[in-house]
């Protein structure tokens, strides 16, 4: 968000911080909805190089190491980036200090605007053995539909629409990983 106001504004003169509590996610954020702003958010999202510069999500690291310490078996991480950056997105996990698994990530010819449907598809055949996946996109939990028997950790949400019975709002790490301890299977 901080590079996109800088290259496409912020009449609101938000604070990245605010700016990503009002919004969410980038492409989200009205006044980017451009032509010119959404090609360079895909330029991004496709450029290899951009996937090493992101910063850590605050708690995610430690969140992740004790979902490990207490048992709970990580199976990979399932992404919505194309495939073609997932060298990168190794690269950058494991710098951060992240667990080395397999990364299964959207398929190239999948268009980003498909990519949360991919996701839900995904999720629905990997079900039982992945049961759940922490994800920060309201999305996903709609793309997996009400079928979905597995569980959504919904990572900086405080709340879920109603049809998201499968989601749990979870507004930190520290809630993501006490709501995983009390639904493992």
């Amino acid at each position: 968000m901080e590079r996109m106001q800088k290259l496409f504004g912020n009449p609101e003169k938000l604070s990245v911080k605010d700016m990503a509590d009002k919004y969410h996610l980038t492409q989200n954020v009205p006044y980017w909805q451009t032509d010119e702003a959404h090609a360079w958010m895909q330029s991004m999202r496709d450029k290899p190089e951009a996937q090493e510069e992101l910063p850590v999500i605050e708690g995610a690291l430690e969140g992740v190491k004790a979902l490990q310490e207490d048992g709970v078996a990580l199976l990979g991480y399932l992404t919505v980036r194309p495939q073609s950056v997932v060298s990168s997105t190794r690269k950058w996990l494991l710098a951060q200090g992240f667990p080395d698994l397999p990364i299964v990530a959207k398929p190239d010819d999948v268009s980003f605007s498909n990519g949360n449907k991919w996701k839900g598809e995904a999720l629905r055949f990997l079900y039982p053995e992945v049961w759940g996946i922490v994800d920060d996109n309201p999305k996903v939990p709609l793309e997996a539909g009400s079928s979905y028997e597995g569980t959504v950790f919904l990572f900086a949400h405080d709340a879920c629409k109603e049809g998201y019975e499968h989601a749990i709002p979870c507004k930190t790490w520290k809630e993501v990983v006490e709501e995983v301890k009390k639904r493992r299977k």
